[in-house]
């Protein structure tokens, strides 16, 4: 059954102008990316609210801009492109694009001469996104998910215990080093991914700070199911979809190189081999690996390792993201949200999905890492969503 479309609003400046011509949009979130890009394409019109006249003259680079999905944040942040498209076939366009306030950080430089050495984890934070005019709020994927509107179960609160008490050995970013890679860097050091949700003051923006949620049970359903005569069942509710297996980045052995320190003598060489055994559990690969694979090894100086020990976790950090590439199931789904105990619930970051797909053969727990929303007023709103299998993103912690 289809399901009602819903109130998609944005509203851009200090005015908060509603552009209320738009015609088709496109934003995506997306757990392993920054920055929460937005495009939001308006018509020409001399009647609605948001004029020609009002859009070109109005709209400035720079703007605030906010977008909701039935009364929902689902992104704040800033205009940063404008475009006027006027096609050969007429009907000329008036094109926005943005990303949320975290966006800035993955472009612009850190501060070299600022140092983070022995702040607590939400401090450093905080001071490495001031010299952008960002503030910061630090949660987890479950206070996320309930500031738009979903059910997520609540989490356990190791991530509230390590930023506010985990100190950060860091003196000075490098030059040129930019804002979001350090804060990344900084957070897996501790074992956490980093990602944005919508702030609720003037240019802010939500630093989730959380790790994968594989423990969690399903919240959502997407189904392709097959009747006897082989076709769609009338309660399956995916589209389309792309199930992605690939080796290509996947190493078959990981090759750890480091200096041990010796007193006041010359250091010793270190070296540590660890195999990839993912690749030899049917559990993992589902039997589509080889098991005489032809080897693809990996060799990598760190400078951080300084025992074995330390160089098989670094050896095992290098695997783990190799393999939460290994396999990706894309799929879309009409609408932005599945109907749950009678409420509405959009599709979040690190909610976990129950899948069958009876074509791909895709069975199971899915994590969710990327939902994109996609509107038009000609074919309607769908959501495209990435995920991972339950279990597959691991976030092993950065050691010295």
């Amino acid at each position: 059954m289809a399901l009602p479309d819903s109130s998609v609003t944005l509203t851009v400046g200090a005015a908060s102008l509603v552009l209320d011509t738009w015609g088709e949009y496109t934003v995506t979130h997306n757990m392993l990316q920054a920055g929460t890009p937005i495009t939001f394409n308006c018509w020409h019109s001399e009647s609605r609210g948001s004029t020609w006249q009002v859009l070109t003259n109005d709209v400035k680079l720079g703007d605030e801009m906010l977008l909701t999905i039935d009364g929902l944040r689902q992104l704040h942040g800033m205009v940063e492109t404008r475009e006027i498209v006027v096609p050969e076939s007429g009907g000329a366009q008036f094109v926005l694009g943005g990303r949320d306030y975290a966006g800035s950080a993955m472009t612009w430089d850190c501060d070299p001469t600022q140092g983070y050495k022995g702040l607590t984890l939400e401090d450093a934070l905080t001071r490495l996104f001031e010299p952008l005019d960002i503030a910061v709020t630090i949660a987890s994927s479950s206070a996320a998910a309930a500031h738009v509107g979903t059910l997520c179960q609540p989490r356990r609160n190791t991530w509230a215990r390590t930023h506010r008490t985990s100190k950060v050995d860091l003196t000075h970013p490098s030059p040129g080093e930019k804002v979001w890679a350090l804060a990344d860097k900084i957070v897996r050091k501790a074992g956490y991914l980093i990602w944005t949700a919508p702030g609720t003051s003037a240019n802010s923006v939500a630093l989730i700070v959380d790790s994968p949620n594989n423990s969690g049970t399903s919240q959502y359903e997407f189904k392709r199911e097959l009747a006897s005569d082989g076709s769609v069942t009338q309660d399956s509710n995916i589209l389309s979809s792309r199930y992605p297996v690939q080796i290509r980045d996947v190493p078959t052995h990981v090759t750890v190189y480091a200096d041990a320190p010796r007193g006041d003598a010359q250091a010793t060489r270190i070296k540590r081999t660890t195999l990839n055994g993912y690749l030899l559990s049917d559990s993992v690969t589902r039997g589509l690996v080889r098991v005489d694979l032809h080897p693809q090894p990996l060799h990598v100086v760190s400078p951080r390792a300084r025992t074995l020990n330390a160089a098989h976790s670094e050896a095992d950090r290098y695997i783990a993201e190799s393999m939460a590439k290994f396999r990706i199931y894309h799929c879309k789904v009409q609408g932005h949200y599945q109907m749950i105990y009678g409420e509405r619930v959009p599709y979040a970051l690190n909610t976990i999905a129950h899948v069958r797909d009876d074509i791909s053969g895709v069975v199971g727990d899915w994590l969710i890492t990327g939902v994109e929303f996609h509107g038009s007023r000609e074919s309607g709103q769908v959501t495209n969503l990435t995920m991972v299998p339950r279990g597959a993103l691991v976030i092993l912690p950065r050691g010295e």
